[in-house]
């Protein structure tokens, strides 16, 4: 209609909706090409706060399309516009997108300095090292940054709207939780590994405290070490504290908003920043948040419900695709894939044998079975998810895998999900965690060909 009437403006404005509706359901290639079409038109019409609403936009269809550095790029233009015009609440949205664009690419990278610059966007704060700086030197800038976060005006402060208000809110939840997985792993390195960044900094802190005049060499190291420690155990509880009032918060916005899935969104988020700090889950916070979480789903998007029979048949499937709220079944995807996980470390660390590992394998078959009902085609949340799971199950033995073939052709049955996907070339049907097995380890006859672990 705007094209027809040739009403540039509202043509642009649609496009750009357009492009940003498309990502979220993963139609990609339509998403860039009525984004940068948006772009165009508003660039050669002149107002910049279009133009850096557009770009803006590319940076989150970027993100949603797994592709960090670009959204970075797009993300940076779009604040630098807005903050030359002043424009604080738009300013706000570029800030957003900018940390998850950073905080995505450390979890590419593994380096978490670019963990460090997502909270640096989130505070407002220049960008200089890139993500570059070494670890060590990383805790002690977070450290600097949490003393001024009373008085930093952050995102959400910026937003007026309560869906960019909680958007913005889950997104520095997750700066917080990423930060505290990085910090979590360098704790966890042993006292004696003398490689470590920890005990690295510890002998220059030996050095430049002077404690080699009064210790020797070793002694020196070892309380220098301790301190250090220390420090950053208190810098664990700080992320910690930080990261659960503002997930929690979060969802409190999106539950007085209605924005429900908003509310589960934060909550498996949260889960997520438990298991970090207990990855076999003893004391059962991640396990309590799940439940909570699990709250807010309605029950026709559990394995069964309505949503699973509209699914199995393909007419009704494309009928109801465009009234299903899909980010419900992304998050019980993620908590599907997070149950998963602390079964398979309590299979790999707490000797639970054969029931933890089939248990893991119940959760990671219904994590993909979430994450492909409406789709056809993998996504970033999919993809992500099937990295993590294939970490865990390339380190067991051909018996083990054939083990988890049998137990997929059982779970198939008892979900009804033999016929969920269908391979494209070999015309098999079957659970998108056949699919998995079958890509990732070929199918179970070719295990046998391979001597037993």
């Amino acid at each position: 209609l705007w094209r027809a009437a040739k009403i540039e403006s509202e043509l642009a404005n649609t496009l750009n909706n357009l492009a940003f509706a498309k990502a979220e359901v993963g139609w990609f290639s339509t998403a860039w090409r009525v984004g940068q079409e948006a772009l165009r038109r508003r660039e050669e019409m002149g107002p910049r706060v279009p133009v850096g609403l557009s770009l803006n936009a590319l940076a989150l269809v970027a993100i949603r399309d797994d592709k960090p550095v670009t959204a970075r790029r797009y993300a940076r233009r779009a604040l630098r516009l807005f903050r030359s015009l002043a424009h604080r609440r738009r300013e706000g949205l570029a800030r957003v997108a900018l940390s998850e664009a950073l905080r995505r690419w450390a979890d590419r990278s593994d380096k978490p300095g670019w963990v460090l610059d997502a909270l640096k966007a989130c505070y407002g704060k220049e960008i200089s090292d890139e993500g570059t700086m070494e670890g060590w030197k990383v805790w002690d800038e977070v450290a600097q940054l949490l003393e001024e976060e009373k008085s930093i005006e952050k995102p959400h402060d910026l937003l007026t709207s309560p869906d960019r208000q909680v958007e913005a809110l889950i997104e520095l939840g997750c700066v917080y939780r990423d930060l505290l997985r990085f910090l979590m792993r360098e704790l966890r390195a042993t006292i004696d590994d003398r490689g470590s960044g920890l005990a690295r900094r510890a002998a220059e802190t030996a050095t430049d405290y002077g404690l080699l005049r009064y210790l020797g060499p070793e002694e020196a190291v070892e309380v220098a070490e301790r301190a250090r420690r220390a420090l950053l155990e208190g810098l664990k509880e700080k992320l910690k504290g930080l990261g659960e009032q503002t997930l929690l918060d979060a969802a409190a916005r999106a539950e007085k908003a209605g924005l429900l899935y908003r509310r589960m969104e934060a909550l498996v988020n949260l889960a997520w920043l438990y298991y970090y700090l207990d990855q076999q889950d003893r004391g059962g916070e991640v396990r309590r948040i799940l439940e909570e979480a699990e709250q807010t789903l309605p029950s026709e998007y559990e394995v069964g419900g309505e949503l699973w029979r509209v699914v199995k048949d393909e007419k009704r499937k494309a009928e109801e695709r465009d009234k299903v709220i899909l980010p419900f079944l992304i998050q019980k995807g993620k908590a599907e894939l997070l149950r998963g996980q602390i079964a398979f470390n309590k299979y790999q660390y707490a000797d639970g044998g054969d029931k933890a590992l089939e248990e893991a394998i119940r959760h990671y078959f219904l994590s993909l079975a979430y994450d492909s009902a409406f789709f056809d085609h993998s996504f970033r949340d999919m993809r992500r998810g099937m990295d993590r799971i294939y970490e865990r199950l390339c380190q067991l033995g051909p018996r083990r895998l054939r083990q988890v073939w049998g137990w997929t052709i059982d779970l198939e049955d008892n979900y009804d999900l033999k016929t969920q996907v269908i391979d494209e070339e070999t015309g098999e049907r079957g659970s998108r965690f056949r699919r998995f097995l079958r890509d990732s380890f070929g199918p179970p006859e070719h295990l046998y060909e391979i001597s037993e672990d």
